[in-house]
C-alpha cells in the first residue's frame, strides 16, 4: 500500500452515463460546486442517443468525455479508471450527485487510514425518500453502493477494475470481495452524502411491479459471482437451491422466461467465467461465509449489501 503524502491530492470524478442527459447535467453541476477543487472530471458515455454527448461538450467543456460505441454496462467505468490521474476516484451514476462537502469528507478517511480501499458514501434515494446505505453501519463493511463511493486508485491497480461479466447490478459486491482479499478495508462515512435520483428510465417493470431487468441480472450475477470466486464443493448445493428457488419464483410471478434467460446467459459465458475464476483466500471466504450472501432456496432479489447478516470482527 503506497502512502499519499500531498495534503490536497487530485481526485478523479468518474461518471457513467447512458441516455439521461438532464440527470447528468444536474450531476455535473453539483460536482463543480464541490468545496474540494482539486478534481478532474470524466464522463464515460455508453453510446447515448438523447443528446448527452452534445450537452457535455457544449455546457461542460473541461470534462474529459469518453464516447463508447455501444453500451457495455458497468465496464464503462473501467474506461474512466484507465485514464484517471487522481489518487482517489469518486464513482457516480449519471443520476446521482454529491453534497458540497462529499469529496473533502471522503478523502479525510483515505488520508487517515491507508488500509482503507473504499470509502462508502451515504446514499439517499430522492425518489423513494429512503437511505440506501443504513445497513452499512454493520461491521465489518463488506460492500458499498456503486452510485456514490470513493475508491483508492492504488487498490484498483492491485485488485483490478470492475468485472465486465456482470454488466449491471452486484458489481460492487464482487469488487469489494477482491479489495478485501487484497488486504484493504471498506469504511462507511455517513457525513459524505450522495443523492440518488434513481431514474425510472431503462427499467422493465411489469404489472406486478417486478423489474424484469433487475430479476434477470440478480439471478445471473449471483451465479456468476459464486462461480468466479467460491469453491464449488462449498457452493454446489447453494447454486442448486437458487436455481430451483428462482424456477418456482418465475412460475409464480409469470417471469419464467426471464429466469431461464438468465441461466442461459451464464451458460454462454461459462468458458469466460472459468478462465477468469479466482478463488478468494480462506479469510475472505470466511468473511463472506462461503457464499451465504446468495441466500438459500428463496433468496431475495436484494444484493449482498441489503441481505447479508451482520458480522462482528474484521481481518
Amino acid at each position: 500500500m503506497s502512502e499519499i503524502s500531498q495534503k490536497n491530492p487530485l481526485v478523479t470524478v468518474n461518471i457513467l452515463s447512458y441516455n439521461r442527459k438532464d440527470d447528468l447535467r444536474v450531476t455535473l453541476t453539483k460536482v463543480f460546486e464541490q468545496d474540494y477543487k482539486n478534481i478532474e472530471v470524466i464522463v464515460v458515455d455508453n453510446a447515448s442517443s438523447d443528446g448527452t454527448i452534445a450537452m457535455v461538450e457544449n455546457e461542460f467543456p473541461t470534462v474529459q468525455l469518453i464516447k463508447m460505441e455501444k453500451n457495455i454496462g458497468i465496464a464503462g467505468w473501467n474506461e474512466g479508471f484507465k485514464i484517471a490521474q487522481g489518487d482517489y476516484v469518486l464513482v457516480l451514476d449519471d443520476d446521482s450527485y454529491p453534497e458540497r462537502n462529499a469529496i473533502s469528507e471522503s478523502i479525510k478517511i483515505g488520508h487517515s487510514s491507508l488500509s482503507c480501499g473504499i470509502v462508502a458514501c451515504s446514499v439517499y434515494n430522492t425518489r423513494t425518500r429512503k437511505s440506501q446505505t443504513d445497513h452499512l453501519n454493520n461491521f465489518p463493511v463488506l460492500t458499498f453502493v456503486g452510485c456514490g463511493a470513493v475508491l483508492r486508485t492504488q487498490c484498483i491497480r492491485e485488485a483490478g477494475m470492475y468485472e465486465p461479466l456482470l454488466f449491471i447490478y452486484a458489481h460492487e459486491d464482487e469488487f469489494s470481495m477482491r479489495i478485501i482479499d487484497a488486504g484493504y478495508s471498506i469504511r462507511y462515512i455517513p457525513s459524505a452524502q450522495i443523492y440518488h435520483q434513481s431514474s425510472l428510465s431503462h427499467r422493465e417493470i411489469d404489472q406486478n411491479s417486478i423489474d424484469a431487468r433487475k430479476l434477470f441480472f440478480s439471478v445471473r450475477n449471483t451465479i456468476v459471482i459464486l462461480l468466479l470466486h467460491f469453491p464449488l464443493h462449498r457452493t454446489f448445493f447453494r447454486l442448486l437451491r437458487i436455481l430451483l428457488g428462482k424456477l418456482y419464483y418465475g412460475l409464480k410471478n409469470r417471469q419464467l422466461n426471464t429466469v431461464v434467460r438468465s441461466w442461459l446467459s451464464v451458460g454462454r459465458d461459462l468458458g469466460t467465467i472459468i478462465v477468469r475464476r479466482r478463488i478468494l483466500s480462506k479469510n475472505t471466504l470466511k468473511l463472506y461465509r462461503y457464499g451465504a450472501f446468495a441466500g438459500g432456496f428463496f433468496f431475495s432479489d436484494a444484493p449482498l449489501r441489503e441481505s447479508f447478516p451482520p458480522l462482528h470482527g474484521n481481518r
